[in-house]
């Protein structure tokens, strides 16, 4: 059995993918260590993956078993750092507590008008985290009236949280964890370079640790080795003081196994889930990572609360500027293999989907585009790659530097001088003349994209979407959804034209660049169709009265041309646009965002417009 031992070690220790290895690092003879790896195989302590390079893994049982001998060996510790993993996008957030100084969980109370816990929700999402859990006790329902805002939220809630330490709270999660995760204390307000370089850590178990904050209530930390090596609120304790444990971890589902294992055995139900930590330290790596610089705070008291208000905040959000300056030049410097110091960040830029930066290399001014929340379940990036490229040769679109297919994120040129058009510019007619032609350009080029829209196909999945998110439905929306539905067969009836179409024509997605030229941007929703929905789109966006509408109808067809096929086409279209986007506006709004009555105007004008339609005979 020691020589099982010696090798589960070293196949824990070191990537291994020969026996010659394996026999070098155990000190053994080739016919030794083949007969001792299928011993090991049999007893289910190791697997051999042959999928491309050969490697050595340890299975669960035979994790069990190393754990079981490690510590008495010459104080070896064990290295989970070495099993599989994928990038972490689960998070725990303990928050049952009560504080007698306050009647709400301190989670909830206001920073900077947004509760605490709304603060680091939004961190963990900046931060690829997708699934949060939240321990709650105290108070539970307002967390549970939390999820309205935050769908995607699941509340594990803890009723005995009066008579239980943390580590109660963590074993509730049992049932919904199952990859390694980030771990949260609900009291905590970090800054937010704290998580991602806790993600970025080669540590699957892993602390934050800082300098010592003098609060009188430090989890101190030694560390030895390279790891924690003891944690105690007892600085006697200690031989040597290295920082304190601020109350963020990233735990590996291997040791958060053995933490439910050794729990079962405490009787304690006070015990706290940082001292099982400790326990396991004695046979896991428990890395750290030590940010001196941090800002962080943790509430307990109304004194601390009036204290981070009028002495810390200020800190944490120069604090976060920086950081979040840092990730955009991050960004950047990855997709145009430039220098950060060359970056100079100029703006934000508003946008209602995505987050739109004017930033500067070398004196020449360039438009960032990051995607928004929940964006990568609407639009197709590869589509939009393809057909943005298209534009592009047609000379529609500003000059594109980068595009990632995958993430949605662009560099565009900057254009200087130029304007963003609005719904008042875009009524003049000599502006009119230049946005029907980009429109004509591209309808009547001969290029067709790989994908077609269909509003129709879009409602469906948007509406899939919303339940998906938890989100809310407009009053009456069953019958309204049944009535939009009903157009597409008299858009059958109507018969429809097939040409690359733009889908998204509001004015401000139209540039003049103060020379005469004007562009026509952002193509996340282009594709094949009706060359009457980028007309429709653009006059209803544009809040175009009804004798601007056929003057727009007159400038793209022609004078003579225009008919009553055309007007019932646009309004249809425009009912469609209307619902389809306070769906859209539904989705994001369960997401997080704030669009006040946007999608609730855009509802009830394509309840209007169905009432105008039936005006119209072929529509009866």
């Amino acid at each position: 059995m020691e020589k099982i031992y010696q090798i589960l070690y070293a196949v824990n220790e070191k990537k291994i993918t020969t026996q010659r290895e394996l026999a070098s690092a155990c000190k053994m003879s080739l016919g030794s260590i083949n007969y001792n790896i299928k011993k090991a195989q049999e007893c289910g302590y190791l697997e051999i993956s042959k999928k491309g390079v050969k490697k050595y893994k340890l299975t669960p049982q035979g994790m069990e078993k190393l754990a079981l001998e490690v510590g008495d060996k010459n104080n070896k510790k064990l290295n989970p750092n070495l099993s599989e993993f994928s990038p972490i996008t689960t998070a725990v957030i303990l928050a049952a507590g009560k504080r007698a100084d306050f009647d709400i969980p301190v989670a909830f109370l206001e920073i900077e008008k947004k509760p605490l816990i709304v603060h680091t929700i939004e961190k963990l999402m900046a931060n690829g985290i997708t699934k949060i859990i939240i321990v709650a006790g105290f108070r539970a329902d307002m967390f549970e009236e939390l999820r309205v805002a935050y769908p995607f939220l699941e509340i594990v809630i803890n009723t005995r949280y009066q008579r239980t330490g943390t580590m109660a709270s963590l074993v509730l999660t049992r049932d919904v964890i199952n990859e390694d995760f980030l771990l949260l204390e609900g009291d905590i307000i970090i800054d937010a370079q704290a998580i991602r370089k806790l993600l970025n850590n080669a540590n699957r178990n892993c602390m934050i640790i800082t300098n010592e904050s003098g609060s009188k209530d430090e989890a101190l930390v030694e560390l030895r080795d390279g790891y924690i090596y003891k944690m105690s609120k007892d600085i006697h304790q200690l031989s040597k003081i290295d920082g304190e444990m601020i109350g963020v971890s990233k735990i590996s589902i291997d040791v958060f196994s053995q933490m439910l294992k050794q729990y079962s055995l405490v009787e304690n139900e006070f015990f706290n889930y940082e001292y099982m930590l400790m326990d396991l330290g004695r046979t896991y790596e428990i890395g750290f990572e030590k940010i001196a610089d941090l800002v962080w705070y943790e509430i307990d008291t109304l004194e601390h609360y009036e204290h981070f208000n009028h002495r810390i905040l200020r800190r944490l959000k120069r604090q976060e500027e920086k950081f979040f300056e840092g990730r955009i030049k991050d960004v950047i410097t990855k997709a145009l293999n430039v220098s950060g110091d060359d970056v100079e960040i100029v703006e934000k830029i508003g946008g209602m989907t995505n987050q739109n930066y004017e930033f500067k290399i070398c004196d020449k001014a360039y438009i960032l585009r990051i995607p928004g929340v929940g964006t990568d379940k609407m639009i197709n990036r590869r589509f939009e790659y393809a057909n943005c490229m298209m534009a592009n040769k047609l000379g529609i679109d500003a000059e594109i530097f980068y595009l990632n297919e995958v993430t949605g994120v662009k560099i565009a040129q900057f254009i200087k001088g130029a304007q963003t058009l609005n719904s008042a510019m875009i009524k003049r007619d000599e502006v009119m003349n230049e946005t029907v032609k980009l429109m004509k350009k591209l309808h009547t080029s001969e290029i067709l994209f790989d994908n077609d829209f269909d509003v129709f196909e879009e409602i469906r999945k948007y509406h899939d979407l919303n339940i998906e998110a938890g989100g809310e439905f407009f009053a009456d929306y069953g019958s309204t959804h049944d009535s939009v539905m009903g157009l597409e067969k008299i858009l059958h009836n109507l018969g429809q034209e097939r040409c690359a179409c733009h889908n998204d024509t509001v004015p401000e997605n139209f540039i003049n660049d103060g020379e005469g030229k004007f562009y026509l941007i952002d193509w996340e929703y282009s594709g094949n169709n009706d060359p009457i929905w980028d007309l429709a789109a653009h006059a209803l966006e544009s809040d175009f009265s009804l004798d601007e509408e056929l003057l727009l109808l007159e400038k793209y067809f022609g004078e003579a041309v225009v008919n009553e096929i055309h007007y019932v086409k646009m309004l249809i279209f425009q009912i469609c646009q209307d619902f389809l986007w306070s769906l859209w506006t539904n989705i994001k709004e369960a997401k997080g965002e704030d669009f006040g009555t946007y999608g609730m105007d855009r509802y009830k004008r394509s309840i209007i417009n169905l009432r105008r339609l039936m005006d119209y005979e072929c529509c009866k």
